[in-house]
């Protein structure tokens, strides 16, 4: 059954009922590049748009930061499992407050070593192996490595607010949240600060995670939420 939910938003204020998808009169209102797809990361919220003259050199292939709205259907709550059989494979959280901690900590972590490598200019980018899974890897990695190309920079870092459970199952869970610039910024080869005035301060995000051998969580996926902006 699809229930409500209750945001908290950045200025202390909450918003009640399940995130709706925006007309289309209110999608023309919105500053989004719909040429682009959907998926996001804390790389593009960070470093796009860039001025032209600066772009980095995956700009094309760095879809996400366009913001396109995708159909995405309200939040839904998990059905309760019941207890598995012999057979099935047993969850790796024993309750929705688990999975989101989880969730949020494996998050952090995405954030801690993407910063580090965009501290680095891209160097080293397969470090970010270690905090998400190989298909998601393979596409945020040279995004990063475009930083060593141009001899860019990102200092700082980004941040994620107002988390919500969306669903969870054995192997993995999805969660809403708020991912900031932060103190993030892109500097040049010079040190020169490049970062574009036009980037959305905080974006409203569908994080999935997918689970290992060992129960950790990896960041699988992160796709810009086409609803009412709950940020």
């Amino acid at each position: 059954m699809r229930r409500g939910a209750t945001f908290f938003r950045r200025d202390g204020r909450t918003t009640s009922g399940s995130p709706r998808r925006r007309t289309v009169e209110e999608q023309s209102d919105l500053h989004v590049d719909k040429r682009a797809g959907k998926s996001s990361s804390p790389f593009m919220v960070v470093c796009m748009p860039i001025p032209r003259a600066r772009h980095l050199a995956l700009v094309a292939t760095a879809a996400a930061l366009a913001f396109t709205l995708s159909g995405c259907g309200a939040d839904a709550d998990p059905t309760p499992s019941a207890t598995p059989s012999p057979t099935e494979a047993a969850p790796i959280f024993a309750s929705d407050e688990e999975a989101l901690a989880a969730a949020v900590a494996s998050y952090d972590r995405y954030l801690d070593v993407t910063q580090q490598v965009g501290e680095d200019g891209g160097a080293d980018a397969d470090r970010i192996f270690e905090v998400a899974t190989e298909d998601y890897a393979n596409q945020e990695i040279p995004n990063y490595k475009s930083l060593a190309e141009q001899q860019y920079r990102v200092v700082g870092r980004g941040t994620l607010d107002a988390t919500r459970l969306m669903e969870r199952s054995e192997t993995t869970v999805r969660i809403y949240g708020c991912v900031g610039v932060g103190t993030s910024k892109v500097l040049d080869a010079d040190g020169v600060d490049i970062t574009s005035a036009d980037r959305p301060a905080v974006v409203p995000l569908e994080i999935s995670f997918q689970a290992t051998d060992n129960g950790a969580l990896l960041v699988a996926g992160s796709d810009v939420w086409s609803g009412a902006d709950f940020c």
